[in-house]
């Protein structure tokens, strides 16, 4: 297929200063398809010249659409701003399509002062100019701490409530995740043409208005977002992602001991609960090893030739068992982590989740996100206990992978197993979502 197509875009590239001699080969074999590929790919491309030109917004100065590299459109720009004019130092790093990186948002800032025009006014001009909307969504999808303000405020507005309001706190927490979603993108686009935006007052105040609460209450300060039913729950023998989300809102407001209790007595205790024992401490941790796996040529790991099992029954045993290893896996990587990196920011957000203060959501598509350095550069974790050298990853958390990955961030799975946490970044995965290992 190259060598087919080597001769046209032999024709794009036989000036070597500039284009002016090619067009005429290129118009003639139809290769206008070919010349914007090559600009994008290796010189100045056409949406780069027609930007500019609308920032001239002129008729006497227009850059040549004849150009194909960035020293001759420096040319043309010395031509109209002067001898001393430069390009920013970060140039090559601006993306004149989404400008969604803090270069393109910086060179928007110098170009808006070199022309005297503001980003409302570059649309009137561009159409299709979108302003730094995805720069402004990157900045308010990262604006986790916003959770547990929002988990505070909630949590005082019914505390004077009664039973059946105070019962609705964990399922109205557990539709932050959507809402902030939602709020985000929208906002991103209400602001796209403003450069300064507080993002986190603008997410506060649609929290304030939409869910009735106050985050800007002092008495936050004082309020702790705990459950006040552990040692209850220890002497049932009760999970509490076992319970229905109105027994889990319950648990976080004082004074509903004997409600509680007569509830848990109501509910039969199944014979492989999790025992206490069964649980890892607070300080048990497992070595960490670290590989990679995907890349788009790169094989997965190969496991053991097994037998061919008949597909297991389900049971409320089996179940058990699974949610039993599932959470012991989980608070060994959690407490791993927090030993690995202790200045970092740790959140284990799964509905087995033990760290107080969190949104717990099954319907992330992982289990843990974390900071080394407690900076912004997120890590999003699914753990996986790993049983007969296999486990399965759902169609969602594949998803939540690959949409991570497209975004430049890190999508990660723990696996435990034989007592080690194994740590995988996920570049790509095969389509059925099974990963076998040796």
């Amino acid at each position: 297929m190259v060598s087919d197509k080597k001769d046209d875009y032999r024709a794009v590239f036989k000036d070597k200063n500039s284009l002016k001699d090619s067009l005429y080969i290129i118009k003639s074999k139809s290769l206008e398809d070919k010349l914007s590929e090559a600009r994008i790919l290796f010189g100045v491309s056409l949406q780069e010249i027609n930007f500019w030109n609308t920032l001239l917004n002129t008729n006497a100065n227009k850059i040549s659409q004849d150009i194909s590299q960035e020293s001759e459109l420096i040319i043309e720009l010395k031509n109209i701003f002067g001898e001393d004019f430069e390009l920013p130092g970060n140039y090559k790093k601006v993306d004149l399509e989404n400008f969604n990186n803090k270069e393109s948002v910086d060179f928007l800032k110098w170009a808006c002062k070199l022309t005297s025009l503001n980003l409302l006014q570059i649309k009137k001009l561009l159409p299709d100019f979108n302003g730094i909307r995805d720069w402004h969504y990157s900045k308010f999808k990262n604006l986790f701490s916003i959770e547990e303000l929002f988990g505070k405020a909630l949590l005082l507005s019914l505390s004077n409530q009664g039973i059946a309001e105070q019962s609705k706190f964990y399922s109205i927490r557990k539709t932050y995740n959507e809402f902030v979603d939602k709020a985000n993108k929208r906002l991103s686009i209400e602001n796209a043409y403003l450069f300064d935006v507080d993002y986190k007052q603008l997410l506060l105040d649609n929290l304030d208005r939409s869910y009735n609460i106050n985050t800007k209450d002092t008495a936050l300060v004082g309020i702790l977002i705990l459950n006040y039913y552990e040692e209850l729950l220890d002497d049932y023998k009760i999970e509490m992602n076992d319970l229905s989300d109105e027994i889990k809102g319950l648990l976080y407001f004082e004074g509903h001991y004997a409600h509680l209790k007569t509830l848990f007595d109501e509910l039969k205790k199944d014979d492989d609960t999790a025992t206490e024992k069964d649980i890892p401490s607070d300080d048990a941790v497992l070595p960490i090893s670290k590989t990679l796996i995907g890349g788009k040529n790169a094989p997965l790991p190969k496991g053991k030739k097994t037998k061919a099992r008949p597909p297991l029954e389900f049971s409320k045993k089996r179940e058990g068992q699974q949610k039993r290893a599932g959470k012991i896996a989980e608070k060994f990587v959690f407490n791993s982590l927090k030993k690995e990196y202790p200045e970092g920011n740790i959140q284990w957000l799964s509905g087995n989740s033990e760290q107080q203060g969190m949104v717990k959501d099954d319907s992330l598509g992982y289990d843990i996100r974390y900071t080394i350095d407690n900076s912004e550069n997120w890590i999003f974790l699914e753990v996986k206990s790993v049983s007969n050298d296999s486990f399965i990853i759902s169609a969602h958390e594949v998803y939540v992978a690959f949409e991570k990955s497209k975004i430049g961030e890190e999508y990660h799975l723990g696996l435990v197993k034989d007592g080690k946490y194994i740590w995988l970044r996920i570049f790509l995965l095969p389509m059925n979502g099974k990963i076998t290992l040796n």
